[in-house]
Formats: structure tokens, C-alpha cells, sequence
């Protein structure tokens, strides 16, 4: 009887000693693995940049182990790693570096092996680029377990770190896919050879997909994504995919009051005085052309239309004959706006500029066949160099602005159709193909700064003179770009700075099981 309970009772030691420092390790493992990991990503953060590049990764795969190394009294550094020992990187910043992944490499003075792979070959919700994958191992020695033919186990844990950036969207639209037919419903479309968009500091955001066709190119800065809500991209990247889990929703932008506003019924009523014209026009900075003459150097101001802010119940027209100049101020355009020649507006950097209002069911902005299109450009127009326009005022006083922290300029803006939401099912009482509010021109004759806030219309850009146009941030139900387009458009808030750093669930819990978990020990 003695010495079957001295069996049992070495049996429970072993369950309560050799368990317990089995589980211990874990947790020790477990957060050196987490510890190492955030402590290597945060060595490839490059401020205001989102790409990483092949020095940054050198940086950081040395960082992980050199934390490994001082949370287990190590020695010194492994030199098993492919590539050899720890070098000075390409950026000649003197920082040590590791040009290739470690891989099952021994730290001296301990039993610790330990691997760090940049960028991770394993994520479950983070940016493969922007990933790194570090694996802690040693063998933990047992005491009572072996008189139970248990000499040790080998412990090993992974963790996946990540760098997170928050969407900013220099394309979002809006609209959402039809039942059973996601594959017809392009939100952003592209076509035609030579028909061109350039999305710089600024993701790409489409409740549906995007399509290119007919040689049509998309370019994002490195480090940026084109989200789509459809299962699969319906182009071939470039540029990367994302798929979202949820649709994109409204942001919901102010209109600015129509309280105080003037209105006017026809254009001599809305047209300064020739003294007022030509005080506006010698403030138009010498880029501003029309017909290849600078528009303060015009001879005849009787071609010039100077138009006041305020509610215009006629559609202003810039013929090839004459031109529009708006004064700083909102302008609501009930009637539409035809731009044959060329109309200006906030051309004067850091001061108030403007903001046109069109109806969604009223008249249009017809901007095809303009000479230049250019809002809220300020000294940037035509590659000069200052600043952009600052927010138009409504006739109450308040800026025309998006809110949040960043307040951005709105340029453009079409008011909503109440039936046309971006929720599922598809709304049904939606006229697809009937708002049409926006169409202009896209190539060097456009600049619209800020924000373009249209969202339940259907904007168009075709064509255009030589050169690229400039259109900020657009949010539109759908947007299409077509007949060698070639157009910049960028997120209008400040350069971003760092990411958030945090753990990927790659290699954590039930995500280690099965496929996985030979990814996660590498």
C-alpha cells in the first residue's frame, strides 16, 4: 500500500511541479516571442511613410533578437542566420543589421533557439509587408515526470507583430453590391488607353470593386490599398487588395445654410462691378492663363464675368468667348454650370476660397470641353508652389468644412438623393443611371483642392488637355474615368505619421492549429 501511494503521489508531483513550470515557460516564451516581436516592428516605422524598405527589415530583425538575447541572458548574437552575422545595413546609419530571415539559430550561452522572419510568412488580419514573425524555443528539463520515462518537453511560441494604418481614402465610393450580381456593379471604374489615376498618400475604398479595361492604369503610393467590399479584386493588381469585412459608410459632410445668401436671377444681377473686376482679377496669381495670356494681364475686363456668391437661379455659362471668376463664397448653382473656356475661384493661397453647391435633381456642372477648371488651387495651379485656398464661408458665417480633426476644405459638393443609400440589400428605390451631376474634363486643366463630396452622384472625368488634373478626395456614389484621362488625386489631411503597432492573432490560440501551425514554426 506504501508503495502504490508513493506511485501516486510522485504522479502528482510531477502534475503539479513539472506541469507548472511547463505552463511558466509558456507564458515566458509567450512574451518574449510578443516582447520581441513589437520591439523588431517598430524598427521599420519610417515616418510619414508607409512603405517599408529592405534596411528597415535588416533593423528590425536585429532588434527581435537582440531582445530575445538580453530577456534571456544571453551572451551574445547568433551568426547562424543566412546572410551571416549582423552587419552594417544599406542605409549607413550605422545600426546593425541582419540581411536575411534567422532561422533556428542558437543564442549563446543559453539552450534558446530562436527565428525572426521579416515580413511574416503567416497573417490572419494584418499587412504582410508591413509583418514580422518571431519564434522562441528551448527545451525544459522535467524532475519527477521522468520517472515516468518523460525527460523534457521543448517549448516553443510565435508571435506575428504588425504595423496598422487607418484607411484614408482618396477615392470612396459609395455605392453598394446588387444581390447576386456584385460582379456588374463597379463602384470605381476605369477605361481606355492612356485613361490613367494616381492616388498618392491615399487609399482607394469601393463598397463594390473595381474594374480597369481597355489598357487603363491605377497607381497607389507604396504602402497604400485599393479596399474593395466584393469577395475577389475585379482587376489585376497592381494595385494590393484589401477585402473589407463591412461596407463603407456615409460620412456625412454638413451643407452649408442658404440663410443670408443673395440670390440672383440672371447674370447681370450676379456680376460685380468692372472696378471690383478688375481689383479680383490683379490678385490671380500670372499661371492662370486663358488663351495662353495671364489673366490679370487681360486687356478687356468686359469678358470677364466676376460672379458674386450666392444663390443663382440661372445657369452661369463661360463661353469660348468670356470666362467665370468667382469670389470667395459658397454658390449654389440650383441651375448647374457649363465651362467652355475657363473658371476660376479661391486663387488667392491661405485665403478663403470657394465652394459650389449642385442640385442632385437640378442642373448639372458641365466641365468637359474647359480650357481650365481650377477651385481652391490658390498658388498651386499649373506647378506653382504656395498654398491652396482655406475653406469657403456660407452667407451665416460658417466654414464649409468636413468636421473631425482635420477639418478639410469641401470644393465640390451635390446634394444627396434620399433614395440612394449604402446599406444591404441594394436599395431598390434607387436611380442608378439618374444622377449625373458631375462631369468635367480630367487632365491638366482641372484642379479641384480638398474634398469632392457627391455621395449618391455618379461622377464623370473624360478626357482632358495634356497634362494631369488634380481632384483631392473624392466621395461619390460611383466615379469613372475614361478617353486617356490621366488625374492625381491625393488624401487632403496632413503627411501621417507613425502606425499602431500590435500583435496579429496569426499565431495565437486556435489560429496555430492545423495548416498554420507549420507556417508558425518556422
Amino acid at each position: 500500500m506504501v508503495a502504490l501511494s508513493m506511485t501516486a503521489l510522485l504522479g502528482f508531483s510531477a502534475l503539479v511541479v513539472d506541469i507548472g513550470m511547463l505552463l511558466n515557460a509558456q507564458q515566458v516564451h509567450r512574451s518574449t516571442a510578443d516582447t520581441a516581436a513589437l520591439a523588431g516592428i517598430q524598427e521599420m516605422q519610417i515616418n510619414g511613410l508607409r512603405g517599408i524598405n529592405n534596411a528597415a527589415r535588416e533593423e528590425a530583425r536585429y532588434a527581435a533578437v537582440a531582445n530575445v538575447r538580453d530577456r534571456t541572458g544571453a551572451t551574445g548574437m547568433p551568426t547562424c542566420a543566412v546572410g551571416g552575422a549582423a552587419t552594417s545595413d544599406s542605409d549607413t546609419d550605422g545600426k546593425p543589421g541582419y540581411a536575411a530571415d534567422v532561422r533556428n539559430c542558437a543564442l549563446p550561452g543559453t539552450d534558446y533557439i530562436v527565428s525572426v522572419l521579416a515580413p511574416s510568412p503567416l497573417c490572419a488580419h494584418c499587412e504582410p509587408d508591413r509583418s514580422m514573425m518571431v519564434e522562441v524555443q528551448s527545451d525544459i528539463p522535467t524532475f519527477f515526470a521522468g520517472l515516468f520515462g518523460r525527460d523534457g518537453w521543448t517549448v516553443r511560441k510565435t508571435s506575428v507583430a504588425t504595423i496598422t494604418y487607418k484607411a484614408d481614402f482618396a477615392v470612396l465610393t459609395l455605392r453598394p453590391p446588387v444581390a447576386n450580381a456584385s460582379t456588374n456593379a463597379n463602384d470605381v471604374s476605369l477605361n481606355g488607353s492612356g485613361t490613367l489615376l494616381r492616388v498618392s498618400i491615399g487609399d482607394i475604398g469601393t463598397n463594390t470593386n473595381m474594374v480597369l479595361t481597355g489598357g487603363a492604369q491605377v497607381q497607389v503610393d507604396e504602402g497604400y490599398t485599393a479596399h474593395h467590399y466584393d469577395a475577389l479584386p475585379a482587376w489585376t493588381q497592381p494595385p494590393p487588395a484589401k477585402k473589407l469585412i463591412k461596407l463603407i459608410s456615409d460620412p456625412n459632410h454638413n451643407y452649408p445654410s442658404r440663410t443670408g445668401a443673395a440670390t440672383y436671377r440672371n447674370l447681370a444681377a450676379a456680376r460685380m462691378t468692372d472696378a471690383q473686376c478688375n481689383t479680383a482679377r490683379a490678385s490671380v496669381p500670372s499661371q492662370y492663363k486663358w488663351g495662353g495670356v495671364s489673366i490679370s494681364a487681360l486687356p478687356d475686363v468686359k469678358k470677364i464675368q466676376c460672379l458674386k456668391p450666392g444663390i443663382y437661379n440661372f445657369m452661369p455659362i463661360a463661353s469660348t468667348q468670356d470666362m467665370i471668376l468667382f469670389a470667395p463664397g459658397v454658390y449654389f448653382l440650383d441651375q448647374g454650370l457649363r465651362v467652355r473656356s475657363v473658371a476660376i475661384g479661391g486663387y488667392v493661397g491661405g485665403q478663403p476660397g470657394v465652394t459650389l453647391l449642385f442640385q442632385q435633381n437640378g442642373g448639372k456642372l458641365d466641365a468637359n470641353n474647359a480650357e481650365a477648371f481650377a477651385l481652391n488651387a490658390g498658388a498651386k495651379f499649373a506647378g506653382g508652389t504656395g498654398s491652396e485656398a482655406t475653406w469657403a464661408l456660407a452667407p451665416d458665417g460658417n466654414r464649409v468644412e468636413t468636421g473631425g480633426e482635420l477639418n478639410l476644405v469641401i470644393t465640390l459638393m451635390v446634394t444627396k438623393d434620399a433614395n440612394c443609400v449604402p446599406v444591404l440589400p441594394y436599395p431598390s428605390a434607387c436611380n442608378d443611371n439618374g444622377n449625373n451631376a458631375l462631369s468635367m474634363a480630367g487632365g491638366g486643366a482641372l484642379y479641384l483642392a480638398g474634398v469632392q463630396y457627391a455621395p449618391t452622384d455618379n461622377i464623370k472625368f473624360s478626357g482632358g488637355s495634356a497634362g494631369e488634373g488634380q481632384a483631392g478626395r473624392i466621395i461619390a456614389w460611383t466615379v469613372t474615368y475614361s478617353g486617356g484621362t490621366q488625374m492625381n488625386q491625393q488624401y487632403p489631411g496632413e503627411r501621417e505619421g507613425n502606425g499602431i503597432l500590435r500583435l496579429d492573432a496569426a499565431c495565437t490560440g486556435a489560429n496555430a492549429t492545423g495548416m498554420s501551425n507549420a507556417l508558425c514554426n518556422p
